[in-house]
C-alpha cells in the first residue's frame, strides 16, 4: 500500500477507523483516519496548527511535499515516530513533572495562539520522545473553539468518555478548563497507586451500562481526588478558578504559574488558602 510519496510497511495502531502505519523510512510515520468527514476535519485542524505550531506538537516532515493527503475512502497525514505513548512505565513515572510542563505549555499555546481547546488529553494522545524527554501532544481530530452552551447531557457512551477525562455534570465541556482538568486527571493516573485511581475503570464500566450508580462513582472521584500527590493536589485546586463557562483563556501568565508548580519550585500554602512560590 503506498501514500505518495510514501511506502507503508505494516500497521502500528488501529482502532475505531484510525490507523498508523511504518513507512519505509523510519523517522515517519502516517496516520490514516477512514471516517471521510471527520479526516478532513483532523487534516483542516492540522494544517491551522502547524502555521502556528504549539510548542510539543508533533513534527511533521520538512517539506509540505507528503504531509498530507487524500485517498477515496480516508485522509492522511505524515509524522515524526515517536517512541510510544504515555503509560505507567519507569519513564513517564519518572519525568511526569515534564510531561506536565510540556502539556501545559502546549496547551497555553493551543488556547491562545488558536482558541481552540483539544478535548481529548489523554495517555494515548501524548507521544514521548526518550532521547530528548519530551512529551508531544497528538490527535487533533477533536478540537474544538469553545462553547458555552454544550453541556455534558449526552448518551451514556459520550458522558462517561469526557467524565474520565474531569468533565463535570451539566458544565459545558467544550472549554478552558477540560484541557487543564483532563491533564490533572492523566497526572493522577501518573503519580498514585493503580488502586488508588480506580475512578477511570468505573466510567469505563459506566460507558459499557455497568458499574456503581452515578452518586457512588462521583463520590470515589471525589476521594480518590483527595488523596493526589501534593503537586498535583495543588495544580486540581488552582484550575477551579477558570470557570467552566469563561469566554476566554487564562492569562498566559496563569499557565506559567501552573507549570511552577512542577518545575521544582517550593509551594508553601498561604492562610486564605492561595499559593505562593519560594525559589
Amino acid at each position: 500500500m503506498e501514500y505518495h510519496p510514501w511506502k507503508l510497511t505494516r500497521s502500528l495502531y488501529s482502532q475505531r477507523g484510525t490507523k498508523i502505519y511504518e513507512t519505509t523510512d523510519s523517522r515517519w510515520v502516517i496516520k490514516v483516519t477512514e471516517d471521510d468527514a471527520r479526516s478532513l476535519y483532523e487534516l483542516q485542524i492540522l494544517l491551522r496548527i502547524l502555521a502556528a505550531p504549539p510548542r510539543h506538537s508533533i513534527k511533521p516532515p520538512p517539506s509540505t511535499y507528503g504531509l498530507y493527503g487524500r485517498t477515496p475512502m480516508a485522509g492522511w497525514y505524515a509524522m515524526k515516530r515517536y517512541d510510544g505513548c504515555v503509560e505507567r512505565n519507569a519513564f513517564c513515572t519518572t519525568h511526569w513533572r515534564t510531561l506536565a510542563i510540556h502539556v501545559l505549555q502546549f496547551i497555553q499555546d493551543l488556547h491562545h495562539d488558536h482558541r481552540l481547546v483539544h478535548m481529548d488529553i489523554k495517555k494515548t494522545n501524548i507521544l514521548v520522545d526518550t532521547d530528548n524527554t519530551e512529551f508531544v501532544v497528538a490527535d487533533y481530530e477533536h478540537a474544538e473553539s469553545p462553547d458555552s452552551s454544550m453541556a455534558v447531557t449526552c448518551d451514556d457512551d459520550h458522558l462517561w468518555y469526557y467524565m474520565s477525562m474531569g468533565a463535570e455534570l451539566y458544565e459545558p465541556v467544550f472549554a478552558w478548563r477540560f484541557d487543564l482538568v483532563a491533564l490533572g486527571y492523566l497526572l493522577a493516573s501518573l503519580t498514585v497507586e493503580p488502586n488508588d485511581w480506580t475512578f477511570e475503570q468505573e466510567c469505563w464500566e459506566k460507558r459499557h451500562g455497568r458499574g456503581q450508580s452515578q452518586e457512588m462513582v462521583l463520590a470515589l472521584r471525589t476521594s480518590e481526588l483527595a488523596g493526589l500527590e501534593p503537586a498535583v493536589q495543588a495544580y486540581m485546586r488552582r484550575i477551579m478558578d477558570v470557570a467552566w463557562d469563561a469566554p476566554a483563556p487564562p492569562s498566559r501568565a496563569f499557565y506559567r504559574e501552573l507549570e511552577a508548580l512542577f518545575d521544582g519550585a517550593k509551594i508553601d500554602t498561604c492562610d486564605d488558602g492561595g499559593m505562593r512560590h519560594i525559589r
